[in-house]
């Protein structure tokens, strides 16, 4: 037999177990440390959300213009909602085909955070609604290409055996990342420039360990999946019909985030002019404490 009828040994060098292990579905298990790093970012990218949407925006938009504070609040966080609406999607996809030495959700998880902490600091300082604007909508921008890489993790990363319950961690690191902004509101009441400061810090000091812990496989440039916006905008239909299941999670979910964002904007300006509440941002944090 010639030797071009050989076959090709298998590749074991790092760049073969590299391209295996980028696509491949996982089946060692995580570590613990690896599951506190993803808990932890999800506990400051929420804390970086909800401390401004609970709080801090609030009090902006009181020292702007108190008289008309509930339509700037409005504003400035409906503004963020539509960009968070497209940013998520389309930064997942982006991380999907990112080609780093990094890896491909690591470098999102990094810019995006230190984009977000930045536009924070901004925000402190902003003394006009379209400057409240603008760097809300940043925080979002980066918040999210955070957000949708670190999410993207679980399924890169952990089996399938595993997923539920590391899932169940990040849901947890959210509900603490929430209670850690009310509570980031009820400390500093009042004083809204201290607490953008310390969502941008919470959020920049928690990712650190995940991006440290190093276990994102680099894609290799050969095995990027193509890009076009046909199918990026045809990957968000998915029929109820054939999938009835999926169709009433997601309607449910919907509802559920529906009743809680509606709540969760106004209700310190309903604690303070409603329910005369000596302390709104206390109020939140209680009544945050309780829903969570």
């Amino acid at each position: 037999m010639s030797l071009s009828d050989t076959p090709a040994a298998a590749d074991p060098s790092p760049a073969a177990e590299s391209t295996t292990a980028a696509l491949a579905e996982p089946t060692q298990r995580v570590t613990a440390r690896w599951v506190t790093g993803l808990v932890l970012v999800n506990v400051g990218i929420n804390a970086a959300f909800f401390g401004p949407i609970n709080v801090f925006v609030a009090e902006q938009a009181i020292g702007i213009d108190e008289a008309n504070k509930e339509a700037i609040a409005s504003l400035v966080l409906g503004c963020g909602a539509a960009v968070s609406l497209v940013a998520n999607p389309l930064f997942g996809a982006l991380s999907d085909r990112t080609i780093s030495g990094f890896g491909r959700r690591s470098p999102w998880v990094l810019a995006g955070a230190v984009l977000a902490a930045a536009a924070l600091l901004a925000m402190s300082g902003a003394t006009a609604v379209a400057l409240m604007v603008l760097f809300w909508c940043l925080v979002q921008l980066g918040a999210n290409a955070a957000y949708a890489a670190i999410t993207a993790a679980i399924p890169d990363r952990v089996p399938v055996l595993q997923r539920g319950g590391v899932g169940g961690l990040a849901a947890l690191g959210q509900t603490l990342g929430i209670l850690l902004g009310a509570v980031f509101g009820a400390v500093v009441s009042g004083n809204f420039m201290v607490g953008y400061t310390m969502c941008a810090a919470a959020l920049l000091f928690s990712v650190v360990p995940y991006l440290f812990h190093r276990n994102d496989p680099p894609l290799p440039r050969e095995l990027r999946p193509p890009f076009s916006w046909g199918s990026f905008l045809r990957g968000f239909w998915i029929s109820p019909a054939r999938h009835p299941d999926f169709a009433w999670a997601w309607l449910t979910r919907f509802l559920v985030n529906v009743c809680n964002q509606l709540t969760i904007v106004y209700l310190i300006f309903f604690l303070g002019d409603v329910l005369k509440h000596e302390n709104p941002a206390l109020g939140v944090l209680t009544l945050t404490g309780i829903y969570a």
